[in-house]
């Protein structure tokens, strides 16, 4: 069977299977391509999905925003070793921040520290990225010292976006579009809503009861347009990962070569299997390096990026529903399988540092409420969101409760997905555990000063 026969196989039965009423998937591969699309924009009012139909690509926006900010860097106009007060001056923190200390780089490797999920809707003004900033900024608890434990981070995003609009003076949509998506000639990547609107576009969905919903409503604001706010079609998602993959393009590149590369080495490293770039989070697969994003716009929209640079492999995946979830880590699987002959394999059990029931309790910051147990020798994770909308059938894989094993001291996997890291326990000062890093976030073990510092 050809390459795009699999391909189109797999999409299929892979949509059908997890309720997924739109999806479009597109693979690169040296000189080759190969791309499906599947399903309709939306199941009130379908439209087929196409290569150019629009889907919100959350969280992958952070790549585009930080390639922006590397060509200033490139360009004298940004420093990622100063301080952002030196280009923020009236920048202010909670009681508990460290203004001087978050430096430039700390708003692309998720170091800043502060609580990072907690990022308002100011409407689409000119100044909707600034009041976001200035206003809640100071409201947010300074969880960990700037340059500390990596936190996954959207108020970083939106503080960089205001950043690039001070130092260039026009607004970041503008900026994002001289310097990344016309040089790379992305014709089909947007911010506003009106853009969008007369175009072809996806709707998302939940799922209930088997029935695909659509939702409709637009889910995102212009202070998150940096941070998880772009729209963008497989047409372009392929040309951005052809150029973010080895630098081809049929455009201009917006950084120089070495730039580009710099930004996909490991800044910070969280253990042996995850580091984190500028904005692009590294993981390994075996004896394979993976740069990835991906996105989730309100539990409705699904999108993933991997490239393997190495082995001259992209992968890009849009979907109008949160069961996209469930099909990204198959399509990763069947495609590095597939195209490179690796299998995924389980990760080797390790003892834990020290008796289950010094992990065992509460974690809760923000929106995250964690219950971690120790039952017959093992724990398990019992994850809740606080105050926020869930699609009923994510909902319901993600508050199951998930046995976890030990990879490594205080790292830990599910029994699930045991080919990589679910989360980590970090230790405050004095040996003791006091937080959970859970999706990345770094979520504190209840009763625990929040204000702690961490070394």
């Amino acid at each position: 069977m050809t390459p795009q026969a699999a391909l189109r196989d797999f999409v299929f039965d892979a949509a059908e299977r997890h309720n997924i009423p739109g999806a479009a998937v597109g693979i690169v591969h040296g000189a080759d391509e190969y791309t499906v699309t599947r399903g309709v924009t939306s199941t009130r009012d379908p439209l087929r999905v196409d290569d150019h139909t629009l889907f919100p690509i959350g969280s992958i926006s952070k790549t585009f925003t930080a390639t922006a900010a590397m060509s200033l860097v490139e360009q004298g106009l940004l420093d990622l070793d100063l301080p952002v007060a030196r280009y923020l001056p009236t920048l202010r923190l909670s009681e508990h921040g460290e203004r001087a200390s978050v430096v430039v780089r700390d708003l692309f490797t998720h170091t800043a520290g502060w609580l990072g999920d907690d990022v308002p809707d100011t409407g689409w003004g000119d100044e909707a990225v600034s009041r976001a900033v200035t206003e809640q900024l100071p409201r947010l608890p300074q969880l960990v010292p700037p340059g500390g434990p990596p936190s996954y981070n959207n108020m970083s995003a939106a503080v960089a976006a205001y950043l690039l609009e001070t130092v260039t003076g026009r607004s970041f949509e503008e900026v994002l579009r001289r310097r990344v998506l016309a040089p790379l000639r992305l014709a089909e990547t947007f911010s506003f809503p009106q853009e969008i609107a007369h175009r072809r576009h996806a709707v998302g969905h939940v799922v209930v009861a088997g029935s695909a919903r659509p939702v409709m409503e637009w889910q995102t604001s212009r202070a998150m347009v940096a941070g998880g706010g772009l729209v963008s079609s497989l047409t372009d998602q392929l040309a951005y990962a052809r150029y973010q993959l080895d630098g081809n393009t049929a455009g201009t590149p917006p950084v120089s070569q070495a730039t580009r590369l710099a930004m996909q080495r490991p800044y910070v490293r969280m253990n042996d299997w995850f580091g984190i770039g500028i904005s692009w989070l590294l993981r390994s697969r075996g004896e394979l390096a993976l740069v990835t994003h991906s996105g989730n716009v309100a539990g409705l929209y699904v999108s993933l990026l991997v490239l393997v640079p190495g082995e001259r492999l992209g992968i890009v995946a849009l979907t109008n529903a949160a069961t996209g979830a469930l099909m990204q880590e198959e399509l990763l699987a069947w495609a590095l399988r597939r195209f490179l002959g690796h299998d995924v394999v389980a990760l080797e059990p390790a003892g834990s540092t020290g008796p289950l029931d010094e992990y065992v309790g509460r974690y809760v910051t923000g929106e995250l409420d964690i219950e971690v147990r120790s039952t017959a020798d093992q724990l398990t994770v019992n994850v809740k969101y606080v105050g926020v909308v869930v699609d009923p059938a994510v909902a319901r894989e993600i508050e199951k409760p998930t046995p976890v094993f030990f990879v490594a001291p205080d790292v830990v996997a599910a029994e699930s997905a045991p080919w990589q890291p679910a989360g980590e326990f970090v230790r405050d000062p004095d040996g003791s555990v006091g937080w959970l890093r859970w999706g990345m976030r770094l979520v504190r073990r209840h009763g625990a000063d929040v204000g702690a510092r961490q070394q």
